[in-house]
């Protein structure tokens, strides 16, 4: 009966143990999904349409951020912006193949 009663005492605090550990991780969950930022991408306005630049960026970017981002890949951004029905981001940039 003793031993009856150590296991059943045992086995209810384990239990609450993990009930804790499944509170606190639903309450992580909560936190890292209000930390979860949407991203859009990022795409290049051409003479020959758009093309992805490979960047994705949230909707409240910058355009400056997104012109040096772009800058670093090569591109010569002269105009951006954000098409809220497609959540892109649209860069028009200087194609100097064209231009020559």
């Amino acid at each position: 009966m003793l031993l009856t009663k150590c296991l059943i005492s045992v086995t209810s605090a384990s239990a609450i143990i993990s009930f804790e550990d499944m509170i606190a991780a639903r309450r992580r969950d909560r936190v890292l999904a209000l930390m979860r930022k949407y991203l859009c991408p990022v795409l290049v306005e051409t003479y020959r349409g758009l093309c992805p630049s490979g960047l994705a960026v949230p909707p409240t970017a910058q355009p400056a951020e997104i012109a040096l981002a772009l800058r670093e890949k090569g591109w010569v951004p002269y105009r951006i912006r954000f098409e809220p029905e497609g959540n892109v981001w649209i860069a028009k940039v200087i194609d100097w193949g064209q231009a020559a």
